[in-house]
Parts: C-alpha cells; structure tokens; sequence
C-alpha cells in the first residue's frame, strides 16, 4: 500500500507545498484531496471574511497563513484558541477565523485534508459539520494508505 508521497505523484493527493524562508525547515505535511485542492483553487478566492474575528485578513489569505504555520510552527500559539479539533474515527477539524478544513492525521504530522467549508455557512445551517466528517471519512476509506491509514488518540499524538 502507498504512502501519501506516493499518492501524490500518482495524482490521487496533492501535496502543500508552502513558501519557506531559506531559515525554515517543515516540521509538518498536508496534503488535500482532489476535491480540497479543486475548491481552494476554485471557491476561495471569491470567498469573504464575515468579520466576527475583528480585523479578520481574506479568507484565501487566513488559509494560506495558518497551513504555512501548521508546517513551521513549533506550536499552534499565533492560530485561534482550539484550533485543532478532533471528531469521531480520527477526523479533525483545523480553523481559521472563516475557514474549517476537514482531515485526517496519516501519521504524527502528517495531516490529509478531504474537505473545506464555510464557517458562516456551517453556522447557518447551509452546510453541516457531519457531512464534512463523513465525507472526509469516505476519502479516507478510499485511498488505498499504507495501515493503519489514521493516528486514534489526542492532538499530542498527531501534532
């Protein structure tokens, strides 16, 4: 069975890849799903902040800021307060102030993202944050990953 760079190179997941100064080294991975990668390139852009976080930045500019810092940071410190949430069968959640992405943990650090929604509209009841963990279940289901294909346990035994 594959790993995720495997997966990768066969086109299955797309690899983050963020802008690093010459100073940063990753300490973590992310990669997106088909699906993830299609609405952030997508849908993203046209998104806009609902401002409930006062001085909130673009949504596509939250995104891009929180996964470089989920790969270089040392801690979640400059991110909201829970940042990282966990669900039921190893599906997480990782917010920004607009933004939720729905994923799993491969393996410490190594985070897999299925989905990403709205908040304003999750909180309106557009959209439902069972439906993303589901969905992020499936694709989990689907990708033929190296077993066990997710870390079970706290935010210290994946990040």
């Amino acid at each position: 069975m594959p790993t995720p760079d495997e997966l990768a190179t066969n086109g299955l997941l797309e690899k983050y890849d963020p802008e690093l100064s010459p100073l940063e080294q990753p300490l973590r991975m992310i990669y997106f799903t088909p699906q993830a990668a299609e609405w952030i390139a997508d849908e993203l852009p046209s998104i806009k902040s609902d401002q409930f976080v006062e001085g909130s930045v673009k949504p596509l500019e939250q995104a891009m800021g929180y996964l470089d810092m989920f790969v270089t940071a040392e801690e979640l410190s400059g991110m909201l307060p829970k940042a990282l949430k966990p669900y039921d069968a190893g599906i997480w959640e990782l917010r920004t102030p607009d933004l939720r992405f729905f994923g799993w943990f491969w393996r410490r650090a190594v985070f897999v993202i299925s989905a990403v929604g709205v908040k304003a509209q999750l909180q309106s009841g557009q959209t439902i944050y069972a439906g993303y963990v589901e969905q992020a279940k499936h694709h989990r289901r689907q990708l033929d990953l190296d077993e066990p294909k997710f870390v079970k346990g706290e935010i210290k035994d994946v990040f």
